[in-house]
This record gives C-alpha cells, sequence and structure tokens, in this order.
C-alpha cells in the first residue's frame, strides 16, 4: 500500500482512490488542455499529467508537496506569529 509520512509521524494512505490529498495545476496548463481541441478522456489524461499533489496533516497542519512529474514530497510547516 503507498503511504506518506509526515515528520510527525502521522501516515497518510494513499492506496485509497480517491484519496484525501489536493491536485494542484498551473492555471495556464490547465486553461492550454481545457481549451485544447482533445476528447474528453485525453482532457482527462493530460490535466493528470500536468499535476501535482497536495497532502495535510491532520495532525500538524504541515503540507507536503509533490510537483508536476516529481514523486518527492517536500514539506513545509506553518510559521508561527512573533
Amino acid at each position: 500500500m503507498p503511504k506518506l509520512a509526515c515528520p510527525c509521524g502521522y501516515i497518510h494512505n494513499l492506496s485509497q482512490i480517491p484519496d484525501a490529498g489536493w491536485i494542484t495545476i498551473r492555471d495556464e496548463e490547465f486553461d492550454s488542455i481545457s481549451t485544447s481541441g482533445l476528447g474528453s478522456e485525453e482532457k482527462i489524461d493530460a490535466l493528470y499529467s500536468a499535476s501535482g499533489s497536495i497532502y495535510v496533516c491532520p495532525s500538524c497542519e504541515r503540507l507536503m508537496w509533490a510537483k508536476k512529474g516529481s514523486a518527492e514530497f517536500v514539506t513545509y510547516s506553518r510559521e508561527q506569529p512573533n
């Protein structure tokens, strides 16, 4: 089962489809694909190919982001107010 571990110890289960993640895509790429002459199935495939993923940890609220074409997640934590 694919899993994504947060530094706080929470484990995201990625085997469920759909999962609890967010799909990210640049506006330019979305507009280009959505206005293309591709058929519906081809558009869906192109949108997924152009997208990245974000997961939000429900425990510590860190963001884990894999940019388009990357399997590596970069983790971002919330800054504490001064």
